[in-house]
C-alpha cells in the first residue's frame, strides 16, 4: 500500500483530483480479521486517503464505495455527470436492491 501511495503522490495525483480511497474487505469478520477499523482509519488517515469497510458476503457498502467514488470524481471534474467518454449516458445514484434470486 506504501508503494502505491507513494506511487500515485509522486505523479503528482492531488493536483488531478484523483480520489484516494483504501478499502477494507471481508468487514463481516468482526474479530477474526487481519486489520482493526482503527488500524485502516490510521493508515487512511496517513496518507491523506479516504476508508471504508465493505462486505462482499453480505454487500455491505460494496455498492456505496463505487457510488462515492463516482461521486467524488464528477464533484472534482473529472467524469461529466451524464455522459462517458463515448457519450453514452448514465447517472450516479442509488442501486437496486441485491437479490440472492436468479433472473
Amino acid at each position: 500500500m506504501y508503494e502505491w501511495n507513494n506511487s500515485a503522490d509522486d505523479s503528482n495525483i492531488e493536483s488531478k483530483g484523483i480520489v484516494k480511497y483504501v478499502i477494507g474487505n471481508k468487514s463481516d469478520l468482526g474479530q477474526k480479521r487481519n486489520v482493526s477499523s482503527k488500524e485502516g482509519n490510521t493508515f487512511a488517515a496517513g496518507i491523506s486517503s479516504h476508508y471504508i469497510e465493505t462486505s462482499a458476503l453480505n454487500a455491505s457498502n460494496v455498492d456505496f464505495v463505487f457510488l462515492e467514488i463516482g461521486r467524488l470524481l464528477i464533484s472534482n471534474d473529472l467524469i461529466p455527470n451524464g455522459t462517458d467518454s463515448d457519450g453514452i449516458g448514465f447517472i450516479i445514484g442509488p442501486s437496486h436492491e441485491i437479490s440472492s434470486e436468479c433472473c
